[in-house]
């Protein structure tokens, strides 16, 4: 026998080739029972488990336009006194950075009485530390536009209405809206109850008029880059296709427990400080529209404006380059009738901002920059106050 000569199998070897070929086969009932563990286990890791992970939801109160501030400088007999007053300006989850600038201005529970002026989370790395830090210690907070998105993505996720505002009572029944576009942008209209005709691609963020049901008022652009929301909505509603799992502020907002929920829908938009130097103080976190009460402002002015467009100033834009329009905190320092200073943020690059009636504490943490706080404290007789600041 050459080598090239092959192997004749015996009937034995070929009775063992077909047993381990018939070892492998499934019968039916194999199958089906395979077919019941797998939907079982795809069920378990895609139903139960992440239900079982997701926090218990709550439902969302009104969001509060005014606040008396509890605590008061100089003796009130309605009013616990405290030695000072901390506002600080835009702390983005930097929970590092916020320890450091409160060790620095050599922060005392007991005597003083500290307030985040809105976006202290979203964009940085401390979220939930940071939430749990301000909830643990009592810090006092403005509500600002980032933490107004998360608490709509919040809403959205978890199939609950959408954070609203509390009613005016001089207004009974008339829901607060953006500000006013209709002249800007008039055309935007309502497709009757169907949904909504939108010719200008570029505006991503809008409410119905309170004025006309068939005109949209924009409150967002793409060009403004400080919006998280996708399409257009109607009566300040997001749906759950316009909100991307990729969206940090959705992210965060499905991790949020109910206390974390809690403390961000008691934040106000706007919070009296009583007396402060050179008038009556207001913390809020974008700005004020000047000679407006502020029973009258515009929620969506304050959590979102930068510039009033000339020539009366009573109309906000959130984009610095909008055509003739001027920055609101100097426009308000030249023709604001009282002596309301107002405590700010947002406006990250414009830095620190101190002017006489306005104060703006958005040093640009999250861009490397730096987190301030404005310190008010009694000198005698006197109220005085200073900048801290400290490298992020």
């Amino acid at each position: 026998m050459n080598e090239r000569t092959r192997l004749k199998q015996t009937s034995d070897e070929e009775a063992q080739y077909e047993y381990e070929e018939e070892e492998f086969k499934f019968s039916n009932q194999a199958k089906i029972t395979m077919g019941l563990f797998i939907i079982l286990m795809l069920g378990f890791f895609t139903i139960l488990l992440p239900n079982y992970y997701i926090p218990k939801s709550i439902t969302l109160q009104p969001i509060i336009k005014v606040k008396d501030l509890q605590v008061s400088l100089t003796p009130d007999k309605h009013k616990l006194l405290k030695e000072r007053l901390i506002l600080i300006g835009d702390v983005h989850a930097h929970l590092k950075e916020f320890k450091k600038l409160l060790k620095k201005a050599e922060y005392n529970k007991k005597v003083d009485h500290v307030i985040v002026l809105g976006d202290f989370i979203s964009k940085g790395p401390d979220n939930l530390p940071l939430l749990n830090y301000l909830i643990e210690n009592d810090i006092d907070c403005i509500l600002g536009n980032h933490e107004f998105s998360i608490l709509q993505n919040y809403a959205t996720f978890h199939g609950l209405n959408q954070p609203n505002f509390e009613k005016d009572p001089q207004k009974e029944g008339e829901k607060v809206v953006g500000p006013h576009a209709t002249l800007k942008y008039p055309e935007i209209v309502i497709k009757e109850e169907i949904g909504y005709e939108n010719s200008n691609e570029n505006i991503v963020n809008a409410h119905v008029s309170l004025n006309n049901p068939k005109v949209v008022e924009v409150i967002s652009t793409k060009d403004s880059g400080d919006f998280s929301n996708g399409k257009l909505f109607k009566d300040n509603k997001i749906t759950k296709k316009d909100s991307f799992n990729n969206d940090p502020d959705f992210l965060l907002a499905k991790k949020l427990q109910p206390n974390h929920v809690k403390y961000i829908n008691q934040c106000s938009i706007m919070k009296t400080l009583g007396v402060v130097p050179n008038g009556n103080g207001v913390a809020v976190h974008a700005g004020l529209v000047p000679n407006r009460p502020l029973e009258q402002q515009n929620p969506f002015d304050n959590l979102f404006m930068r510039n009033l467009i000339a020539p009366f100033y009573n109309e906000t834009c959130e984009d610095y380059d909008v055509p003739n329009s001027r920055s609101w905190s100097k426009v308000y320092n030249e023709i604001n009738d009282d002596d309301t200073v107002v405590y700010y943020g947002h406006a990250a690059s414009r830095g620190l901002d101190i002017k006489k009636f306005t104060k703006g504490l958005d040093s640009g943490c999250n861009k490397g920059g730096q987190l301030s706080a404005m310190v008010i404290r009694r000198k005698g007789k006197k109220l005085v106050e200073e900048v801290v600041s400290v490298n992020c």
